[in-house]
């Protein structure tokens, strides 16, 4: 737990570019969150988790995660998957919501 300095964590290496950011929730997990970013240069820093990305996003994208945010831990893919994961998870029922 690197926050502790107590046991083993892996540290992630991102690389710039494309990202699509994924969050699943809510009551009996049947919402989604679903947003595209830009993955820019992140400077490390020892005060924060191993794996550190900073993500250019849309302005509504920001005010989910300071005002909103369906949960703390997101799924980050590289490219740009909102389109076919909104189509997916709409078609199993899922509600969903894209920034």
């Amino acid at each position: 737990h690197f926050e502790s300095g107590k046991g083993v964590g892996i540290e992630g290496k991102l690389k710039e570019g494309d990202v699509t950011i994924l969050r699943i929730g809510g009551k009996e997990m049947k919402k989604a969150v679903i947003m595209s970013g830009k993955a820019v240069e992140t400077p490390f820093s020892a005060m924060r988790c191993r794996s550190q990305l900073n993500v250019e996003t849309s302005k509504n994208a920001k005010d989910y995660f300071l005002k909103m945010p369906l949960g703390n831990h997101h799924v980050i893919a590289k490219g740009n998957y909102v389109k076919i994961l909104g189509e997916t998870l709409g078609k199993i029922g899922m509600e969903t919501e894209e920034f």
